[in-house]
Formats: structure tokens, sequence, C-alpha cells
């Protein structure tokens, strides 16, 4: 999203007709849009979850179910972006704010995520 924002403010910078303008603008929102719609796609609106300390396997149940073992784990902002290999070798990105989740819940998933990824990344 940051992209389309940046090109719209360099078009408007750069070209500064007024055509040239509404183009920059008609591209920003086409790309919000676009970002608003993957992160929807991405981001499960209820659900469980169960994941395990010992070899980072997670599952989600609800409107997508997912079942497989987290590979990398990043936090923008506070929007937890887990990427999951399921077991028939598929990747699958999905994405989690607090607000989804209870306050001991959303910190032990970050807890746990990231510190698997970290033993993984010493040895």
């Amino acid at each position: 999203m940051a992209l389309f924002a940046s090109v719209t403010f360099i078009c408007v910078m750069l070209f500064p007709q007024w055509y040239t303008t509404l183009l920059a603008f008609v591209l920003g929102y086409v790309g919000y849009r676009v970002c608003l719609a993957q992160c929807q796609k991405d981001t499960p609106s209820h659900g469980t979850i169960l994941i395990t300390e010992s070899d980072n396997y997670i599952e989600f149940h609800g409107v997508r179910t997912l079942v497989g073992k987290v590979l990398t784990a990043q936090l923008f902002m506070e929007i937890l972006c887990l990427q999951v290999k399921d077991y028939s070798g598929n990747n699958h990105r999905v994405l989690l704010t607090p607000g989804s989740l209870s306050a001991q819940d959303w910190s032990r998933l970050c807890r746990v995520c990231f510190a698997h990824h970290t033993r993984e990344l010493k040895s």
C-alpha cells in the first residue's frame, strides 16, 4: 500500500496537470482497494487457533481451515503475518491483529512463533 501512495505522491509532484493528478489519485485508490482485498482474503474473521510450542504446529479452524507449520512470522505495526506450510506442501499467508484474540492468546502466539523462528536461525 505504501508503494501506491508513493507513486501517487510522485506523480502529483512531477506532473501537476489536473488530468495527471486525477489519474494519480485513481491509481492510489485502486491500489488501496487491491491491498485491502488481499488483507481481507488472508485474515480469518473468526475461529479457533491451536499452536504447539515444540514443533510450531498450528491449526486454524473457522471460516478458513488450515493445518500446518509456521515457516516465518513477521510483525508489521500491529499485524502478525504468518507463512504457514500445510502438509500438502502449499504455502499460505495468514494475517492476524491483536483485536482478533485475547491479550493472553495474542502474546502466546507471538512468543511461540518468534521463539521457534529464533531457534531455527541459531541452529
